[in-house]
């Protein structure tokens, strides 16, 4: 695959995207205005762009560029790359989010023993959040009034890995939380949704949670799995993707009914959703 889309954001009558393209040696971070890409690495250095965020005039990217030898997380704010860690060991930055004049990205970074730390940086500024497995990661962050939601994964000593719920830097425990993986963390109206799959003994479920109650949107009889969760008045949209026997198909669900986005001449994933 050639180009992967990874994140969406809607300011107004404008959609921007976020995401990666090969360019036939390394990938290079981009984002897109109304189909305008702008490139944001020069194309010299492996680059990815996961997560874009807009706040009036500003358009934040969050991702990675190495550095010839490890991977930097970053952000780039209107082009311009602002490293989050000094390159002396790897580091991504997955999610960024805008709450007034403060800039929260999350990722994870790894020390010099081996071990991998979840991280989330507030204005450049880094807070490690606890975990007790050896590899840990932050994938997705949701900021309401004064509280930080943050979800990943943390894997431990055998390579199993298993769901992860920050609030306010304090670790949550989640139902089931060793056969489940969260993508993506929403809050609306003080209710916590969360999106991701859910293991069923042979294959993943795509499902979201709300306040903590899993809600399945496939039967599992194929692997399936939730990125992304939107609103929409009292509607509730899921991007994800699930396997009909052959390939994945890209789908949406809207208050649980299916959306295929395929044709079934590959593989695909949808990575986010909004909804206007």
């Amino acid at each position: 695959m050639n180009l992967t889309i990874r994140s969406m954001a809607v300011a107004g009558p404008d959609v921007y995207l976020s995401g990666y393209e090969y360019n036939g040696t390394v990938m290079v971070a981009k984002y897109w205005k109304n189909t305008i890409v702008t490139n944001l690495s020069d194309g010299t250095k492996w680059s990815e762009a996961y997560s874009i965020a807009v706040a009036g005039n500003d358009v934040y990217v969050a991702g990675s560029e190495t550095n010839g030898t490890h991977s930097v997380a970053k952000y780039w704010k209107n082009n311009v790359a602002v490293s989050l860690t000094d390159g002396s060991q790897d580091a991504h930055a997955y999610s960024i989010a805008i709450a007034g004049s403060d800039i929260y990205v999350v990722g994870d970074e790894q020390m010099p023993g081996g071990s991998v730390i979840a991280k989330y940086w507030k204005n450049g500024v880094p807070v490690s959040l606890p975990n007790s497995n050896p590899k840990a990661s932050a994938y997705s962050i949701a900021v309401d009034g004064g509280d930080i939601h943050i979800t990943g994964w943390g894997e431990d000593s055998i390579g199993t890995r298993s769901a992860q719920y920050w609030k306010n830097g304090v670790i949550n425990s989640i139902p089931n939380q060793a056969n489940v993986t969260i993508s993506a963390v929403k809050i609306i109206a003080n209710n916590i949704y969360m999106s991701g799959a859910e293991f069923a003994g042979v294959t993943n479920t795509a499902t979201y949670w709300k306040n903590g109650t899993g809600v399945p949107l496939t039967n599992g009889y194929y692997t399936a799995g939730a990125y992304d969760i939107a609103f929409y008045g009292n509607d509730i949209y899921v991007a994800g993707t699930e396997h009909n026997g052959s390939v994945y198909e890209a789908k949406y669900w809207k208050n649980g009914v299916a959306t295929s986005l395929s044709n079934n001449s590959g593989n695909g994933i949808l990575w986010g959703i909004t909804v206007r």
